[in-house]
């Protein structure tokens, strides 16, 4: 045999089983950051694959290869797609605007087809109803058809029988029948109804909803007939009563007569939009095949370490490049403005939902790992756990910005996940390097895990009650390090790997949860203190801003002949004022300078008489008027002149007043609950000190309370904000509740490495093993009770104070 054919040939080897890794990890960048690159390396390594892996591979193998080779091709399909969208989008839409246009005046047909028939067989079936309430006849009819809701009138427009939703009165002309078909657009509702004329005179109405403005957050999938179009093509459409002049990209809703009820536009979205959406699409159908091909090529390879370390860095890679940030409501994990590590170099900054992903993902790497051939003592693993846990919390704390953790409790569980996460990762290395010439007993397990514990609790506990802590306090995490490993020479080579995790696991999430609890108290401390300073500002730009965009959409909405609530609705809704949280009343003037519509939005009650003198002249001045007089009820006070004669007059206060109910206060931020706590003004009597007016934070009963003087123009006051921390028991809950599923994850990650190694328990490894004495059966059964116990409590407990806090935020 030629010598010089031995590297070659063991180099074809080498590229034959780890080219389609290189090409796996070239689609995870692909699906990362499209680009033609990516594809060439990920097509070169299957081709490496192809040529010398598939000899001594079997099926289960070679199907991973295919699926790589399919991710390839469909990767550059959707290149050659995005790029043709974005080089002919004119094009592309006409011909998209034809293909829908098509389908909607087929589905408008449809509706107004299943109402006809609904209304007649219900006018036809009147007169064959046993009794007027035969319920169940009329929810049959409308069943069949699937219409909104059907009714029947008397002949002197009374009530007689109904089924299903319609929000709203039914307009006057509808019930009496005065047309056969009818649409009435409302500032949130728009209903099609079809009348059909009973034998006694009666009047039977079948109503279509076909247009919501409720927002999407607070549920408001009705069963429109727009969201139902938008879930059928993908695209938005906007209804419009009656016929627009030039109206040739309008679909119409065409009566038998001829004559067009409504004409529907369907909307065209933002070039760079439509082709995100259309490559997100195959990203995610890339990433899908990358997560099956991994599996199948772990699976399929030959078992051995280098191929467990190969296959746990391609998972890696997978966690580090997948398309959360996609998904809806996952976007502020992945936002880097408010988390971002590290600060340098920028290319390698990561946000808080990729670190998490990391973290986790790196147990599997872990797993994998051969152990070293150096050990160091006990105490050395003792001072490494003492300087490195300050170091991971300070490293992890850079990443924050002040307001990172104030608004959502999901992102700080996320938060704890990571610094757990980063910290198990911490004690099992120190762990997996400690070695002990004697053999301590397994009480000591106990015993590591009861100080860590205790050590937990007394932290949570002193932040729960205004403790500062340093970042050294988390130095005496070394204590149940140190117990942890002289517990780990108590259980046999088989074992000791489990138990070592567990420990890990159990000392790393009680000192990252009083640590990261510390980090979220401090931030909404932050906040709170920012609401207070923005109450006493004299100006808010965000608000200024918003009030300007709504008197000239509101201007613009006049000219297209809408109603006076339709106006103030849609121009509030458009100009982004509804995704703040700015307390408002809208006024809509008539041509003789009387009050003809109003919405409010937060506030109840009529304003003072001096506030209605200033936007009495504001409205009666016949320009535009932009007034700050600074008082407690308005910050702000606009006039707007429409063009159609009428005036729009604005009113924001710099807070809602307390205790203030309106309808459209639920639709402010999507319907999303507010993530602020209020602030409470406490009115300054003449003669009284007004106080400092900077800001002071005192500890309450409950929490933290930050106190600060705000003079205004009229009034002054003490103004509180609360900040409400939960009690020991309710926090016991959750700490439990967070210890148990980091138990869950991070184990489950462990697993799936040891799983690459085939290893998923060693061959010495016994249950029986485990509990060789009555001692420790007893020891392993309270510890087990320990913890379902404190599962359950915690689950239950956070259950019912959870939907307790909703039920009153309700109220």
């Amino acid at each position: 045999m030629n010598p010089l054919l031995t590297p070659w040939h063991s180099m074809r080897q080498t590229l034959g089983w780890i080219g389609p890794w290189i090409s796996l990890v070239s689609l995870s960048f692909w699906v990362a950051f499209p680009g033609s690159l990516s594809l060439v390396l990920a097509a070169a390594g299957v081709i490496a694959g192809a040529l010398w892996g598939l000899r001594g591979r079997d099926a289960v193998w070679a199907s991973g290869l295919v699926i790589l080779i399919v991710g390839i091709v469909v990767g550059a399909i959707a290149d050659r797609q995005v790029s043709d969208l974005s080089a002919n989008w004119n094009t592309f839409w006409a011909e998209r605007e034809a293909e829908v246009g098509g389908r909607l005046g087929e589905e408008l047909q449809a509706q107004l087809r299943s109402g006809e028939a609904a209304a007649d067989q219900l006018a036809r079936g009147e007169t064959e109803f046993e009794r007027l309430e035969d319920v169940p006849t009329i929810q049959d009819i409308r069943a069949e058809h699937g219409v909104s809701a059907l009714a029947l009138y008397d002949s002197d427009g009374r009530l007689r029988i109904w089924d299903g939703v319609h929000r709203g009165k039914v307009p006057e002309e509808v019930q009496v029948g005065r047309d056969r078909y009818a649409y009435f657009d409302l500032p949130l509702f728009g209903y099609l109804y079809v009348t059909a004329l009973t034998p006694d005179g009666g009047v039977a109405v079948a109503a279509q909803l076909m247009r919501t403005d409720l927002p999407l957050e607070i549920g408001a999938r009705l069963g429109d007939f727009g969201s139902e179009f938008f879930d059928l093509t993908g695209e938005h459409i906007l209804i419009n009563q009656g016929t627009v002049p030039n109206s040739e990209s309008f679909s119409g809703l065409v009566l038998p007569n001829g004559e067009r009820l409504l004409d529907v536009l369907i909307e065209r979205p933002d070039r760079a939009d439509r082709a995100a959406q259309v490559l997100g699409r195959w990203q995610w159908l890339v990433f899908t095949g990358l997560l099956i091909a991994w599996l199948l090529l772990a699976v399929g390879g030959v078992p051995r370490r280098s191929t467990g370390v190969v296959a746990a860095g391609g998972f890696l890679f997978l966690a580090a490049l997948v398309p959360l940030q996609q998904i809806g409501g996952l976007d502020p994990l992945f936002d880097q403005t408010l988390f971002a590590l590290p600060s340098w170099p920028s290319v390698l900054k990561m946000s808080l939902g990729r670190l998490a992903l990391l973290a986790i993902a790196g147990f599997t790497g872990f797993a994998v790992l051969p152990r070293p051939k150096f050990t160091v003592p006990i105490w050395a693993a003792a001072l490494s756990s003492a300087l490195l846990f300050p170091l991971v919390v300070t490293w992890a704390r850079s990443g924050l910005q002040p307001l990172s953790l104030a608004s959502d409790r999901f992102e700080w569980i996320v938060y704890e996940t990571a610094v757990a996460a980063i910290l198990t990762l911490t004690v099992a290395s120190v762990l997996w390097l400690t070695r002990s010439g004697r053999s301590a007993h397994k009480v000591w397990t106990l015993v590591a895990m009861a100080s860590a514990v205790l050590l937990g609790a007394i932290g949570g506990t002193l932040v729960l009650n205004g403790a500062f802590l340093p970042v050294g306090w988390i130095a005496l995490w070394a204590i149940p390090t140190a117990t942890a490993a002289v517990a780990t020479t108590a259980w046999s080579d088989g074992q000791r790997p489990i138990v070592g995790w567990l420990l890990a696991i159990v000392i790393a999430t009680t000192a990252a949860v009083p640590n990261t609890l510390l980090d979220r108290v401090n931030a909404r401390i932050t906040a709170g203190g920012l609401q207070l300073i923005e109450a006493a500002a004299v100006e808010d730009p965000d608000l200024e801003l918003g009030l300007v965009r709504l008197g000239s959409l509101a201007d613009s909405l006049a000219g297209s002949g809408r109603g006076d609530v339709d106006i103030l609705y849609q121009a509030w809704r458009a100009s982004g004022l509804a995704e703040e949280l700015f307390a408002l009343r809208l006024t809509m003037w008539d041509e003789a300078g009387e009050n003809s519509q109003e919405l409010r939005i937060g506030i109840d009650g009529d304003p003072s008489d001096d506030l209605a003198e200033i936007v009495r002249e504001a409205q009666e001045s016949g320009e535009f008027r932009f007034l700050r007089p600074h008082r407690d009820d308005a910050r702000y006070v606009m006039a707007v002149p429409l063009s159609s004669g009428q005036v729009l007059t604005a009113i924001a206060p710099p807070l809602p007043p307390e205790g203030a109910r309106s309808p459209l206060a639920s639709l402010v931020r999507g319907g999303l609950p507010s993530q602020t706590d209020p602030i409470t003004l406490i009115p300054i009597l003449s003669g009284d000190p007004l106080g400092t007016d900077s800001l002071t934070w005192q500890r309450t009963t409950s929490g933290w309370q930050g106190e600060m003087a705000i003079e205004f123009s009229n009034a002054s006051y003490h103004a509180h904000i609360p900040i409400s921390l939960p009690g020991l028991l309710l926090a016991s809950a959750r700490g439990s509740l967070l210890l148990v599923l980091n138990l869950l994850v991070f184990s489950a990650f462990w697993v799936l490495g040891r799983g690459l190694l085939r290893d998923v328990v060693p061959p010495e490894t016994k249950i029986s093993g485990l509990v060789i004495s009555f001692r420790a059966r007893v020891t392993l059964a309270l510890f087990g009770f320990f913890a379902l116990a404190n599962a359950l409590f915690g689950t239950l407990a956070y259950r019912t104070l959870t939907q307790a806090s909703s039920t009153s935020a309700r109220v």
